[in-house]
């Protein structure tokens, strides 16, 4: 799950703008958005 693009998003592994964080989830714009300001929303914690 670790190799997961998503966990490495949430944990900063690769280059983000975050907009909100907290221990449980961390919310990113997207590189590519369909709308303006489209907000992805990951889990950071991998089960």
């Amino acid at each position: 799950m670790k190799d997961c693009i998503g966990y490495g998003l949430a944990n900063k592994r690769y280059p983000v703008n975050v907009v909100c964080e907290n221990d449980f989830v961390c919310c990113v714009l997207d590189h590519e958005p369909f709308n303006e300001e489209h907000t992805l929303i990951l889990p950071k914690l991998a089960f």
